[in-house]
C-alpha cells in the first residue's frame, strides 16, 4: 500500500474502515488515517483489463464513477438490471443513477462511443437519448422516453409513438439527468476488481475476507477479497496532476513532427507501464515536450515516479527537468530505458507556476523517448 506522501508498506491488512487502515508489517503494526491513503494493491499478480478498450464489451457508466462490464441488460420501470463483470452479481440500479450505457459493435471499443456522441452533439438532458446507427453505419441522435430493453430489442417513445428497434443498432443510451437533489454522495475511492470493473464507494470496510462498499445513499455491496485487485482512494489533500489542464504546452520532434503528450496513457498510446507494473494515472510525454501548470501556491509537495515506458525498454534516453516559478527544482535528470524508474519528491510550497520538461537525452535523438510520470500528484 502507498500513502499520498509516497510512503509504502507491505504486509497484512488487519483493519480497514472509514477512519483508517492498519497493516501488520515486518517492522510492526502501522496505523494510517484514511485521508492519508493513496492506493492499496490487494493482488499484485492481477492485471485487470481496461474495459473501455475492450472491443464489443457493453459497459455501464454511473454518475458515481462506476465503470461496469454488463451482460443481460434489462430496463423495466425506470430500473436498469444487468449481470456485472465475470461474476454472478446482479445489479439493479435506478436509471437516474446511470450516466451512459455504451453498446459498441464487435469491432468497436466502448471508449469510441463518447467520441461518436460528441460528433453528433449528443449529450444527456431532461429526456432520454439514444444513439442509433443506420444500415450505412451513420449514427443519429433520437430523443424521447426509454420504455424497455431486452436481450435483442429496445422500446422507445419517439415523437409521441412507441417504437421498437433491434438492440444491435443502438450504440449508446443516455438516460435523463436527475435534478441537483438526486446527485450521488461524495466518492471516497474506487475498488478495481480482477475483471476490470471499477466500483466507486463513499465508504469501505473489511470484515474477515469480505470487502463491504457503501454506495448510493447507504446501499452496500460485498466483494470477496480475493476478487479485488486494488483500491484507489480519493483524498481532499491530493490532486492528480493529470486532472489539471496545462496553461502552456510546447512540443516538437527532431523533424518538427511532435508526438503529443497523453493523459493516463503512454506517449505511444498504451497503458502506463514501468518495471512491469501498470499504472492508472499519470502523464506520457515524448521529447521534446514542456507542460506548464498554474498552481496558485496551493500545494506543498509534488510526488511521482519517472521512467521510460516498458513498451520501448531498454531503448530510450531522455532528460527530465522540473521548474518552479522558472527555477529548476529537479535539475536535468537523464532517464534511460535500461535504468530503474526514479522516485521524485519535491517541495513546491508556495509555487505558483510548475513546468515539466522532457528533452532529448545524451544521444540527442528522440527515438523511443517515451517518458512516463506515473502517479504524479500534488499534495496539500
Amino acid at each position: 500500500m502507498e500513502t499520498i506522501d509516497a510512503q509504502s508498506y507491505e504486509g497484512e491488512i488487519t483493519r480497514l474502515d472509514d477512519q483508517g487502515l492498519s497493516i501488520q508489517t515486518s517492522d510492526g503494526l502501522k496505523k494510517l488515517p484514511v485521508d492519508d491513503l493513496s492506493n492499496v494493491i490487494l493482488n499484485a499478480a492481477a492485471d485487470p483489463p481496461d474495459l473501455l478498450k475492450t472491443p464489443g464489451r457493453a459497459v455501464v457508466l454511473t454518475l458515481d464513477g462506476d465503470i461496469l462490464s454488463a451482460r443481460n441488460l434489462r430496463v423495466d420501470k425506470d430500473h436498469l438490471q444487468f449481470q456485472v463483470g465475470n461474476n454472478k452479481t446482479a445489479a439493479d440500479l435506478p436509471l437516474g443513477l446511470i450516466q451512459t450505457i455504451l453498446l459498441p459493435s464487435p469491432s468497436q471499443t466502448p471508449e469510441e462511443i463518447p467520441r461518436m456522441c460528441e460528433e453528433i452533439h449528443c449529450t444527456g438532458g431532461v429526456n432520454d437519448v439514444l444513439v442509433i446507427v443506420g444500415k450505412n453505419g451513420t449514427p443519429r441522435k433520437v430523443t424521447g422516453t426509454l420504455v424497455g430493453v431486452t436481450d435483442t430489442k429496445i422500446t422507445f417513445t419517439y415523437r409521441g409513438k412507441q417504437r421498437t428497434a433491434n438492440l444491435d443498432r443502438v450504440r449508446a443510451i443516455l438516460p435523463a439527468r436527475p435534478g441537483p437533489a438526486d446527485r450521488p454522495p461524495r466518492t471516497r475511492g474506487r475498488l478495481v476488481t480482477d475483471d476490470g470493473c471499477v466500483h466507486a464507494f463513499s465508504g469501505i470496510s473489511l470484515f474477515g475476507n469480505q470487502l463491504v462498499l457503501r454506495q448510493r445513499r447507504e446501499q452496500t455491496v460485498e466483494f470477496p477479497k480475493e476478487t479485488a485487485a486494488k483500491i484507489l482512494f480519493q483524498s481532499d489533500r491530493l490532486t492528480p496532476l493529470a486532472a489539471l489542464k496545462p496553461s502552456s504546452v510546447r512540443e516538437h520532434g527532431m523533424f518538427d513532427q511532435a508526438i503529443p503528450y497523453r493523459v493516463n496513457r503512454s506517449a505511444g498510446g498504451g497503458p502506463l507501464r514501468l518495471a512491469g507494473r501498470k499504472y492508472d494515472t499519470g502523464l506520457g510525454m515524448h521529447s521534446f515536450c514542456e507542460l506548464t501548470y498554474d498552481l496558485g501556491g496551493k500545494y506543498r509537495a509534488l510526488i511521482a515516479t519517472a521512467g521510460i515506458d516498458d513498451a520501448v525498454r531498454p531503448n530510450g534516453a531522455a532528460t527530465l527537468t522540473i521548474l518552479a516559478d522558472g527555477k529548476p527544482i529537479l535539475p536535468a535528470t537523464t532517464l534511460r530505458g535500461k535504468d530503474k524508474p526514479k522516485p521524485i519528491r519535491l517541495d513546491i510550497t508556495g509555487v505558483k507556476s510548475l513546468t515539466i520538461r522532457v528533452d532529448f537525452g545524451p544521444d540527442k535523438l528522440d527515438v523511443s523517448d517515451h517518458v512516463n510520470l506515473v502517479n504524479i500528484r500534488l499534495v496539500k
